[in-house]
């Protein structure tokens, strides 16, 4: 599968009063299914490449499969990808469809935090930490690898290991690129937690759970904050940083992990 194609357009200069034909590159997007244990689970909308990858990184962001060494196999068949588990894995596939209860934002706001309350999710305990170099250096990488990606209109991430790049990927969704990112490092054998993940796309509870359920302890964006995200990166001990381009970035929960030489706040207001 590719991740492109060709299409053609009218491009209007309205300063210059000028009309082009033009050949454009855009992305595509298709539906994937995830099938686990012969049981179809879910039907992503992604770019359609690095699908082992994406399957993999999804089935551990929500908490379906806790490591790699619980698959079996994995087997892509064009937009189909099915995977098997060493182990029976049907209770955790009940409380993936609790957790899609979040993601379709459904219900009042008490009721949403409600809901994300009761959702399994584990506490991140890492003390990995970085200067604010280290991270600094990170996002402008993301940055400077994201050029195609701005013109695609696809989301970018990054995985980081000691300031190494270690993991990237394109995709339509935002949830996706996470999802390729945490599936390559998983096959690479990284350990997540000391790590850090770094988006072009939001982060809203879902997103910071995907890192919790794998340990990735800091989560930075270049997009300012959704509250949702916030709320879940108190409650599971993940480091959310957003708002970081240019000369800024704002660090909302677990600052101790963000080392800096300047000023004295280290702990700001929790949720």
């Amino acid at each position: 599968m590719q991740a492109t194609t060709k299409t053609r357009c009218i491009r209007l200069d309205y300063v210059r009063g000028v009309e082009e034909l033009r050949e454009a590159e855009v992305a595509l997007e298709a539906p994937v299914t995830l099938v686990v244990n012969g049981v179809e689970l879910v039907t992503l909308f992604a770019t359609p490449i690095q699908l082992k990858e994406l399957a993999l990184g999804h089935l551990l962001g929500q908490g379906v499969i806790r490591s790699i060494e619980e698959v079996k196999s994995i087997e892509v068949l064009g937009g189909r990808v099915s995977v098997e588990t060493e182990h029976d894995v049907a209770e955790r596939v009940s409380e993936y469809g609790r957790l899609r209860v979040i993601t379709s934002a459904c219900g009042s706001t008490e009721d949403f935090y409600h809901i994300l309350d009761q959702i399994d999710h584990p506490y991140v305990k890492s003390d990995y930490a970085i200067t604010l170099d280290t991270l600094i250096g990170a996002v402008r990488e993301l940055n400077r690898l994201s050029v195609r990606g701005h013109l695609l209109a696809v989301h970018t991430s990054g995985l980081f290991e000691g300031g190494r790049l270690v993991a990237y990927a394109e995709d339509v969704g935002r949830h996706n690129s996470i999802d390729k990112v945490i599936g390559q490092a998983a096959l690479k054998g990284i350990v997540f937690n000391s790590t850090i993940l770094v988006t072009t796309g939001r982060q809203p509870a879902d997103a910071v759970l995907k890192c919790a359920r794998v340990g990735i302890p800091i989560s930075v964006s270049i997009r300012e904050p959704i509250h949702s995200g916030i709320f879940a990166a108190w409650r599971t001990g993940v480091t959310l940083v957003c708002g970081a381009r240019g000369a800024k970035v704002d660090i909302y929960t677990h600052p101790r992990r963000i080392r800096y030489t300047f000023g004295s706040l280290r702990e700001p207001f929790s949720t």
